[in-house]
C-alpha cells in the first residue's frame, strides 16, 4: 500500500479529513504539498525513503477528484524522463495504484525540510528569470538530480534507481 501524507494546504484542497488507522510504510510512503507559482497552483510528492519528487503542475481542482490515477501516471511519466522505468515496476505501479490512500499530514519534519528546499529551489528558478517554461525544464529534467545530505550526498535519481534494481531482483 502506498500512503500519501499531505500538507494541510493540499489536504484543504482535497477536503480530506483526519486519517487514523494506517499502515504506514517508510519505503513507499510519499508526503505532497501544493504551493502557487506564477499564479498556478503546483503540487510537488516527495518519497520518503528516496526523496524522488513527482510535480504535478498548473493543477486545477476539478483535475484531482481521482488523485490516484494522476499522481501514478505523473510518477511513471517521470521515472521515464528519469530513464529509471522498467515496465515490471510500471506493472506494480498500475497494480497498486487501488491501493493509493491520500491522508492528512503524518508532521514529518525531515521529509518537510526536503519538500521545501526542492519548492524554494523551484521558485528560485522562475523567480530568478520570471520564466515559467524554465522552471518547467528544471522539474521535468533536473529536479531528481540534487544530491541531499539525508541521502548521504546521493540524488534521489540514484536512490530510486537502486530501489527499482532491488525490486526487480524481489520479482
Amino acid at each position: 500500500m502506498i500512503n500519501i501524507f499531505c500538507s494541510t494546504k493540499l489536504a484543504a484542497l482535497l477536503d480530506i479529513k483526519k486519517t487514523i488507522d494506517l499502515n504506514a510504510d517508510f519505503k513507499t510512503d510519499w508526503n505532497g504539498h501544493l504551493f502557487v507559482l506564477a499564479g498556478k497552483k503546483w503540487i510537488i510528492f516527495v518519497n520518503k525513503k528516496t526523496l524522488y519528487s513527482v510535480v504535478l503542475m498548473d493543477v486545477l481542482k476539478k483535475d484531482l477528484k481521482n488523485l490516484q490515477p494522476v499522481f501514478t501516471q505523473a510518477f511513471i511519466e517521470q521515472l521515464e524522463r528519469d530513464k529509471l522505468l522498467v515496465s515490471s515496476f510500471e506493472n506494480h505501479l498500475n497494480a497498486v495504484e487501488k491501493d493509493i490512500k491520500i491522508c492528512t499530514t503524518d508532521n514529518d519534519t525531515k521529509l518537510m525540510g526536503s519538500l521545501n528546499n526542492f519548492v524554494s529551489t523551484i521558485k528560485y528558478c522562475y523567480e530568478r528569470e520570471k520564466d515559467i517554461e524554465q522552471a518547467r525544464e528544471y522539474v521535468l529534467k533536473n529536479i531528481n538530480k540534487l544530491p541531499s545530505k539525508m541521502l548521504q550526498f546521493q540524488t534521489p535519481q540514484e536512490v530510486m534507481n537502486d530501489y527499482i534494481q532491488l525490486f526487480e531482483k524481489q520479482v
